[in-house]
């Protein structure tokens, strides 16, 4: 699950599983999404948060996407530095870049 917030992917993961340990070493992601017809991909650096009104803000963007609150005490901020979509392909494909921290 996640949501964008100020600009960037937010996502929330428990901090004891294989995906929290993977990021703290290695803070690069990938992710990606698709409904069949369309798909994005994010490729970015992340780093944990446990910014109180950052996390409030997540909370407030997964209860209008998903009809529930996360609550969590953590999360992994996801800076986007490149972007991929593709629509109709091959007439759509796109990239965006953006400039690093």
């Amino acid at each position: 699950w996640g949501a964008w917030v100020q600009s960037a992917f937010m996502i929330s993961t428990s901090p004891l599983t294989r995906k929290a340990r993977n990021l703290e070493r290695l803070p690069l992601l990938s992710v990606g999404v698709q409904d069949g017809q369309h798909a994005v991909v994010i490729e970015g650096e992340v780093t944990l948060t446990r910014d109180a009104a950052l996390l409030a803000e997540m909370d407030d963007a997964y209860a209008a996407k998903y009809g529930m609150r996360e609550g969590a005490s953590a999360a992994f901020r996801v800076q986007p530095h490149k972007v991929f979509a593709l629509g109709d392909f091959p007439h759509t494909p796109t990239r965006w870049v953006f400039p690093r921290a």
